[in-house]
């Protein structure tokens, strides 16, 4: 326990140092808050013996340091690139948006996005019908097959690189509605239909899936854009934003306990809540750290490259016990980004790897964030926002929708070098935000 209490102090003064620096509109702070709430929980699930009734009776004094220092220096470093981000407005970034060239992208976009908002809404009714509980059992069971269309078109199209499209485009859309709103370019009616398009597909995916990490994710996802375009609102926006945000946090907390309680019944509904986002910590020490039989080197993570389309396993489940019987250790269980790489790819890699993303990623963002690489920082804040649990961003769909993204940020640097050629300086779009 005393281990777990300094990890947590630890972390509460990297929050307080966080705020202080940087305000609470601000999504460095929230990632640390984030893994700061799941450090006290990993006190308060232990504490209370809800890991105990579920792990088994643990000797506390046996808990090591170091690898809760290690997984706090992975912290440290994977959040790093995102301290006091400020996105780049000005007409020579920004202008290219409000083009003829990419209005025809965003007709297209919305059209395609109003019909896969729809099968969205389907599925979501599917899951709620048949229990947001029996969704997520069968999500395990059955992975990608969950939802099947007879339409060739529907089920490669629109629901596979629509899904793709969507994690890469749907920042920069919300960007170019937000500014489109506050430079008096855009309805209020359309630029709000574009941020209901950009926000509502991810939420309602998370739903239907009876997943309570991916809506919690969606959580930080929205943090990331209110404190991204927080200078950019003005002060009715903000008190919609600050209103809007307190209906959906409300929102997600209900649902999440409705998946909760079908998934382990009323009485038990608190303490899995609990378990669920306090197990991290004390998953850390008692059950990775020192206890790996096997590294896969990247295997697990990317199975494609050595099994192809056929892996020796028929569901997620099943993939979870054979690489515990590889590894010796339950992958199943959340184990911290740290503890994760640390299962795959040992102590020094676990650290090695965190410190070339952060690298990659201070390049990418420089001083300051660009229209153009939006798309890569969001993926980067996916990654972030389910760090608490492992290493999300695993599997060829990860790898390709990576793809899309470095795709999607070269077409736009494209588009942008097309227009800056093409128009002459006096009739280039001028933004006044003010």
């Amino acid at each position: 326990m005393d281990v777990l209490f300094v990890n947590f102090l630890a972390y509460m003064l990297w929050a307080r140092y966080a705020y202080k620096k940087f305000g609470a509109i601000n999504i460095y702070f929230i990632l640390v808050l984030m893994i700061t709430c799941i450090a006290f929980l990993g006190i308060l699930t232990v504490f209370n013996g809800v890991y105990y009734d579920t792990f088994g009776v643990r000797n506390t004094t046996k808990l090591s340091y170091e690898p809760y220092i290690l997984c706090f220096i992975v912290y440290f470093i994977l959040f790093f690139p995102l301290r006091n981000l400020q996105l780049q407005i000005d007409n020579r970034s920004l202008g290219f948006l409000f083009g003829k060239k990419f209005h025809l992208f965003v007709v297209g976009w919305t059209v395609f996005y109003t019909f896969y908002l729809a099968l969205l809404c389907s599925e979501l009714l599917q899951s709620l019908v048949g229990g947001l509980g029996n969704a997520y059992e069968m999500r395990h069971m059955e992975g990608d097959a969950l939802y099947q269309y007879d339409s060739m078109f529907i089920s490669y199209i629109v629901k596979g690189y629509g899904f793709f499209i969507y994690s890469a485009s749907s920042p920069v859309l919300l960007l170019y509605a937000v500014i489109g709103l506050r430079a008096k370019k855009l309805s209020k009616s359309f630029a709000g239909y574009l941020a209901v398009l950009c926000l509502l597909p991810s939420l309602f995916s998370s739903i239907s899936q009876g997943s309570r990490g991916a809506l919690f994710a969606d959580m930080i996802c929205y943090f990331f854009y209110a404190s991204l375009f927080w200078t950019i609102f003005s002060k009715s926006v903000k008190r919609l934003v600050i209103r809007y945000t307190i209906i959906a946090l409300s929102l997600m907390l209900v649902i999440s306990l409705i998946i909760t309680i079908q998934r382990v019944g009323d009485k038990d509904s608190g303490s899995s809540i609990l378990r669920y986002f306090g197990e991290s910590f004390p998953n850390l020490g008692y059950n990775m750290y020192n206890q790996v039989q096997f590294h896969p080197m990247g295997i697990r993570f990317f199975p494609e490259v050595v099994y192809g389309d056929n892996p020796p396993w028929d569901s997620t489940d099943e993939s979870y016990r054979y690489w515990g019987d590889i590894t010796g250790v339950p992958v199943i269980n959340f184990k911290t980004f740290f503890g994760d790489l640390y299962i795959e790819f040992g102590q020094i890699l676990a650290v090695v790897i965190p410190l070339v993303m952060c690298l990659v990623m201070k390049l990418i963002i420089r001083r300051r964030l660009s229209v153009i690489v939006l798309p890569i920082v969001y993926y980067y804040i996916q990654m972030c926002s389910q760090s608490f649990a492992g290493f999300n961003k695993t599997g060829h769909f990860s790898v390709f929708q990576f793809e899309i993204v470095l795709i999607f940020s070269l077409c736009l640097y494209t588009l942008k070098l097309i227009e800056s050629r093409n128009t002459p300086k006096k009739k280039r779009h001028r933004l006044r935000l003010n």
